[in-house]
């Protein structure tokens, strides 16, 4: 009888053996997933401010969130009152860093260093300038499993000694997501194809859920075209005013709305009194997004027509685009710039000569002869483009392309 219970005990310390061993094996392969799914984003824009870059970066940052991943945010501390409330509400981690120039710098590594040493197994994702630079040296030194979005400008604006380090830093990411078939070419001179990936993008349509589009509408009695976006030379809304002396002459009511920080509102308003047509433009300045679809379900057309400057600034996409398409708006917009991707010719807009009014007139006439047609393309145009689908072919990239 006394090797009975020496028998027993041994086979509770086998069975505790395998137990042990099973569970940390789970442990460790579930370590091994969580840790794979560890997203660190930094970027030089994020909402509530405006801006594409920082509205690309919500959504990333947002859907990999609901697709069970880790994510913090490291952004940039803007002035809007009700930032501290907007990253309250969100249920992955946002910091934000501030300083000017070289103190900023310092701010975004203090905070690296931090989510670093709390994981050292972390995917790091970089969208901006600022960001693409010190992110590239950061994984080249830290071997961190990185990707960076390309949105077009990276590698050509600033000075020549930034322009000098962009170019030699990009070699150092894993893989780089270009937003445009147009970023992607300026990325195929510095690197390998094997390391671009395409992915455009995408649209939250969340964002506009609570403000339903009405039905297809066209009033014969004003013509309302609107432009979504910061005023400035690369957004074009100077070379929409350049082209109202023409359109007016076709649609004497036509009405000009622009929607965006008002950058250079001064010079846009000497220009549109220049051409006598004053009386045709309107300037919002920045509008919540309940105000924005209400100027969206009153607008006809939306125009952006983009330039790529000297500087290297470019466009590298145009998300408000999209965001139109959904309440039915048909775009028309620039050719040689990422635009080429965000409107699908004669189907949900027409692409053109940003500096020809007489091809934006031609273009606004067959539009509206269309319109129907135009509109219902663009709505379904606009859902292809929702974060739903477009996040798949990240996770894609995230999990099995590095």
């Amino acid at each position: 009888m006394s090797n009975l219970p020496e028998a027993n005990l041994g086979n509770i310390e086998s069975e505790n053996s395998i137990c042990k061993g099973i569970l940390k094996a789970a442990n460790l392969s579930a370590k091994n997933i969580f840790r794979n799914k560890n997203l660190l984003i930094i970027t030089s824009e994020y909402p509530p401010g405006p801006g594409g870059i920082g509205s690309h970066a919500y959504g990333l940052s947002s859907y990999m969130h609901k697709n069970n991943f880790s994510v913090t945010v490291l952004a940039p501390k803007g002035s809007f009152l009700n930032q501290e409330e907007f990253d309250n509400k969100e249920k992955f981690i946002i910091k934000r860093y501030s300083g000017y120039k070289f103190f900023k710098i310092i701010n975004i590594l203090k905070l690296f260093f931090f989510e670093y040493l709390k994981s050292d197994n972390i995917i790091l994702v970089s969208s901006g300038i600022l960001p693409f630079v010190i992110s590239g040296a950061l994984v080249k030194i830290f071997k961190i499993k990185s990707v960076a979005i390309f949105h077009g400008h990276e590698l050509s604006m600033g000075n020549s000694l930034l322009q000098y380090v962009t170019n030699l830093v990009v070699k150092n990411y894993a893989k780089i997501i270009a937003v445009s078939d147009f970023s992607r070419k300026i990325l195929s001179n510095n690197l390998e194809k094997t390391k671009i990936k395409v992915v455009h993008n995408g649209i939250d349509i969340n964002r506009f859920i609570n403000f339903k589009p009405i039905n297809t509408k066209r009033s014969n009695k004003e013509l309302s075209l609107l432009t979504v976006g910061s005023l400035s030379k690369r957004k074009g809304q100077h070379n929409v005013i350049k082209a109202l002396p023409e359109i007016k002459k076709y649609f004497p009511n036509v009405k000009y709305n622009m929607v965006g920080p008002d950058n250079i509102k001064n010079e846009l308003v000497e220009l549109a009194q220049s051409l006598g047509v004053e009386d045709s433009v309107k300037f919002y300045g920045y509008l919540e997004d309940n105000e924005l679809s209400v100027l969206f379900k009153k607008s006809d057309l939306f125009l952006m027509l983009s330039e790529n400057l000297p500087d290297g600034d470019i466009e590298g996409f145009g998300i408000a685009i999209l965001e139109a398409n959904y309440f039915g708006l048909p775009a028309i917009g620039s050719t040689g710039c990422g635009i080429d991707n965000a409107i699908s010719d004669m189907k949900t807009g027409i692409l053109i000569d940003n500096r020809n009014p007489i091809e934006c007139r031609k273009a606004i006439e067959h539009i509206l002869n269309n319109y129907k047609i135009f509109s219902q393309a663009s709505r379904d145009w606009a859902k292809k483009h929702d974060w739903n689908l477009v996040i798949k072919k990240y996770i894609k990239i995230f999990q099995g392309d590095i």
